[in-house]
């Protein structure tokens, strides 16, 4: 059952079902919120719901960390792999929130690996 309400200029939708985790996201408007709560009343009744909550509040440092503690032992070559995995958790880019930007991971990985911790269109503009 989905509600909303208005906090501070914002529609606040709040869906919560039983046997599933309430899924709450704020919308400028109460027509997105609505359509933004349909759709999540829908993937639960298909059976499609996934919960990205907690993987948006994991960095890549911590996906990395759990690979080298899960998989990586049971790996041929884990140790050449532990080296490289080790020197990548020590980027900036290791630290970036949020398993589902892909974007900003990659905006700055090149921002410091290509052009020296500078932004991309600071380094073409020097």
């Amino acid at each position: 059952m989905a509600s909303f309400r208005n906090r501070s200029n914002q529609w606040q939708a709040r869906v919560r079902r039983t046997g599933y985790p309430d899924e709450t996201r704020s919308f400028t408007s109460r027509q997105d919120a609505e359509k933004w709560a349909r759709s999540v009343e829908s993937d639960i009744d298909k059976g499609q719901f996934v919960n990205v909550s907690e993987a948006k509040r994991k960095t890549l440092g911590d996906l990395i960390s759990r690979y080298l503690v899960e998989v990586n032992p049971l790996m041929k070559g884990a140790s050449e792999d532990t080296i490289r995995l080790k020197a990548i958790m020590r980027r900036p880019f290791a630290k970036v929130m949020g398993a589902y930007e892909p974007d900003r991971w990659l905006r700055i990985f090149t921002d410091h690996e290509v052009y020296g911790g500078k932004s991309q269109r600071s380094a073409t503009l020097t």
